[in-house]
């Protein structure tokens, strides 16, 4: 690190455009332009968002066949999955036909790519009636395990794909046992992990949600970051707090209830499709930051 950003050049991430006012290593002070406010943002989390970003419009700009010849040399030899892009198809409210969600598309693509990252064993399984997949350790897979367990997803819908980590812990669950505890506890206690999800949100690379089962997904919780800090929305009621303020929240989800918590992020259909073979580029570099968390969920 430290040979990317230059002092007093300008660049972007999903916020908006900022200029470098100070680089030391592994830590930026940034100002962005619209706003004029300044903050302090980790490096390498800028790097990945700015060489993202750049990615997507450069492939978003290439004729069809340029980009499946700029995709071909990607694909690392000796890989048993493989992933082409989106269709249209892939955004229809059905699973027929959708070949990514297999062991030798994206699926499996994630599970390998993970793999090789992290030196532990990963694997892919697609729910039935779900236009979604799922990736974790091999003793966490399957639906059996989804209800208590932490998951690396991809998932599409007639509003996009979305990507990231979904967190589940069932009702009247002993205290201190499930995945949802052992990330909450691994939050309080390792100041570096929360940094991590705070960068994640403020940076705006994801956002994070979760629910009760008595409420339900339309009444989720809802964090976001930005240059001012964490804005919560349920409803319609919007609040500001800080990462300590999040963790106590989910510290005091109700334990007679399952609760549903995610990271992620996403694109919209005509990005994913425009992106082809480079959106699973764009997904594993957010679930690669996201391997502490997960990590924390399974012990």
């Amino acid at each position: 690190m430290g040979t990317f950003f230059v002092a007093g050049e300008r660049y972007r991430n999903r916020i908006g455009e900022y200029e470098v006012i100070e680089i030391k290593t592994p830590v930026l002070t940034i100002r962005y332009v619209e706003t004029g406010r300044l903050q302090e943002v980790e490096e390498e989390l800028q790097e990945r968002i700015v060489r993202n970003l750049l990615r997507e419009v450069e492939l978003a700009n290439r004729p069809a066949e340029a980009k499946r010849a700029a995709e071909r040399p990607s694909r690392a030899r000796g890989r048993k999955a493989k992933f082409d892009g989106f269709t249209a198809e892939d955004f229809l409210d059905k699973i027929a036909g959708t070949n990514w969600r297999a062991k030798t598309g994206l699926g499996g693509l994630i599970a390998e790519c993970l793999a090789d990252h992290t030196g532990d064993e990963f694997t892919s399984w697609a729910p039935n009636r779900q236009t979604a997949v799922y990736v974790t350790l091999p003793e966490l897979a399957g639906a059996e395990h989804l209800s208590d367990s932490a998951q690396f997803f991809v998932a599409t819908s007639g509003a996009g794909v979305s990507y990231g980590l979904l967190v589940k812990r069932p009702a009247d669950v002993g205290e201190g046992v499930s995945a949802w505890d052992r990330l909450l506890s691994s939050l309080s206690d390792d100041e570096t992990l929360a940094a991590v999800l705070n960068d994640l949100l403020t940076s705006g690379s994801a956002e994070l949600s979760w629910y009760g089962d008595a409420w339900g997904p339309a009444e989720k919780e809802t964090v976001r970051g930005d240059d001012a800090g964490l804005t919560f929305d349920r409803g319609n009621a919007t609040e500001m707090d800080s990462i300590e303020g999040l963790i106590e929240r989910l510290q005091e989800a109700p334990q007679d209830q399952s609760v549903t918590l995610t990271v992620e992020s996403g694109l919209s259909i005509d990005d994913a499709i425009a992106a082809g073979a480079g959106t699973s580029d764009t997904i594993l570099d957010l679930m690669r930051l996201l391997v502490g968390l997960f990590r924390a969920c399974t012990g």
